[in-house]
């Protein structure tokens, strides 16, 4: 009896094991286009995810105000109909970071001379996803690897405004000087997105909250 408990037990865990562990899908080298693309494509995805229509919903908490879109009929706002808002926040964090990861991927394992316009892009995205969460999330965690580490200590206002920064001007330094030589003419970031992004950083960081 005690050994059939026993493996009735340890065939338990073991599938309770396999339910929970959820297999690392990372490149352990990005050396294929189509992986480098599935990640910047990554990002654009959750970008899309977090301002979908819940985005319109946390800013219209304060107001009683109505949105209507003819082009997006389905983007209709009114104060009565703002439930639980503290669930979108949630999301909205979470899709933010979901975006930061794959960021942290491309910046970490490519090479600036072979891969500029993916790692530049890259740069760009991770500044704008905490440009986003420090305006609404005060000093959120900064998570610079591909692991996420939950015992990260609070950073200052200073020190997640200097990695915006750093990947801003890394952003420039790797993207091309037009739209028309970007990863995507017309789409993709260049040089002057970033710089248009970081003069809005400076603009933030010359007042509240970095000069009380």
């Amino acid at each position: 009896k005690l050994l059939f408990t026993f493996t009735v037990m340890l065939s338990v865990f073991t599938g309770c094991e396999k339910i929970l562990h959820e297999p690392d899908r990372s490149y352990e080298i990005l050396d294929k286009e189509e992986e480098k693309l599935e990640l910047i494509n990554g990002i654009y995805y959750w970008l899309l995810q977090a301002h979908n229509r819940d985005y319109f919903f946390m800013f219209a908490k304060s107001d009683d105000i109505t949105y209507y879109s003819r082009q997006h009929p389905d983007c209709r706002i009114s104060l009565s109909h703002i439930h639980d808002i503290s669930s979108k926040y949630t999301e909205f964090y979470k899709r933010l970071y979901k975006a930061i990861l794959n960021a942290n991927q491309l910046i970490l394992q490519l090479d600036d001379g072979k891969d500029p316009l993916y790692k530049g892009e890259a740069y760009f995205l991770r500044a704008y996803c905490y440009f986003k969460l420090v305006r609404i999330f005060k000093v959120p965690p900064l998570v610079t690897g591909i692991d996420v580490d939950y015992s990260l200590p609070n950073p200052t206002f200073k020190e997640v405004y200097n990695l915006i920064e750093s990947d801003l001007n890394n952003a420039m330094a790797l993207l091309p000087g037009s739209y028309s030589e970007a990863r995507k003419p017309g789409y993709s970031p260049h040089k002057a997105t970033a710089q248009a992004l970081l003069a809005e950083v400076y603009l933030t960081v010359a007042g509240y909250p970095l000069l009380e």
